[in-house]
């Protein structure tokens, strides 16, 4: 299988600089994204999110909008297809940072076919 923490680095490299296109084709075309409620974009819906299919998560990205933060993964492991990966979000509104936990699933074609985050607030600090 692909490198997961390559993928998601490329995957969130693009998706902080606001390059929705490139962002979502990390993703395969069935996808499925579950994601917390966004917080600090231009989605305020309070509920988890979750999309099927590139097209609704290309769209979603844009409608989310390019961000001022920033994703960060600190450590992953992967067995197999499977990656489970922790990560922080820095540089949100008034210094403050957040935490997540994911887990993805890779398609044969090395893109994510199964992407699940949780999230919380403030960051969990590192030392």
């Amino acid at each position: 299988p692909a490198d997961a923490a390559e993928v998601v680095h490329d995957y969130f490299v693009d998706l902080d600089a606001g390059r929705f296109t490139a962002a979502a084709a990390h993703f395969s075309d069935d996808v499925l994204y579950s994601h917390p409620p966004y917080k600090h974009t231009g989605i305020d819906d309070p509920d988890r999110i979750e999309f099927r299919g590139r097209p609704a998560l290309e769209a979603a990205f844009s409608a989310r909008g390019k961000a001022t933060f920033d994703h960060e993964v600190l450590t992953s492991i992967q067995r197999g297809p499977h990656c489970i990966f922790e990560g922080a979000v820095n540089n949100l509104p008034g210094g403050g940072t957040g935490s997540f936990v994911s887990s993805l699933s890779l398609a044969a074609d090395g893109t994510i076919r199964r992407y699940v985050s949780f999230y919380c607030e403030p960051g969990v600090r590192l030392s």
